[in-house]
């Protein structure tokens, strides 16, 4: 009878260690964004549609004009901008709302837009791109940026049964 307690109680400890919760990365794949592009700040300022999107494969932002192409295109942890100026590309501000973004970290990796490049900030679950435009550059401007999101606690399943187990060899203590 002995051995049975030593054995419940080994298995326990070792469910126990096995099962303590360790962080899983959350990456953006599978997340809402809510998007909004502005060329002017105060005039009518929504040019994504629709500004709702999930982060999959594909583009999920995208805009053309006269003047350019604009993108946004987000992966499980990068964002990559890209503007096609035809002609005299006016500035923008794209503003992306996500919420695996609390507590996140932004990179950028590269960027050969002109005129300063695009400055970034990270507010919240909220991360907002600014350019100031050029009236001179044509061609493909890109900017990349990594995103690093929050690690997130996996549950500890196993813990919880190592404990039931020890519960259950006290309970059966008791009883003799």
């Amino acid at each position: 009878m002995k051995q049975v307690k030593h054995a419940i109680g080994a298995i326990a400890v070792a469910l126990g260690t096995l099962g303590a919760a360790a962080p899983a990365h959350a990456g953006l794949a599978g997340d809402s964004v809510y998007g909004t592009l502005c060329f002017s700040v105060g005039a009518f300022c929504q040019f994504w549609n629709p500004q709702n999107a999930v982060v999959g494969a594909g583009v999920e932002y995208y805009y053309t004009d006269g003047a350019n192409d604009d993108s946004a295109d987000f992966s499980d942890t990068q964002l990559i901008i890209t503007d096609n100026v035809k002609s005299n590309a006016n500035g923008w501000v794209m503003t992306f709302q996500i919420a695996d973004l609390l507590g996140a970290t932004v990179m950028e990796v590269s960027d050969n837009f002109t005129n300063g490049g695009v400055s970034y900030s990270l507010v919240g679950d909220t991360l907002s791109l600014t350019w100031n435009g050029t009236g001179t550059t044509d061609g493909l401007l890109t900017a990349v940026y990594n995103i690093r999101t929050t690690d997130v606690p996996e549950p500890a399943t196993l813990a919880l049964v190592g404990l039931a187990l020890a519960g259950a060899g006290l309970s059966r203590r008791r009883k003799q």
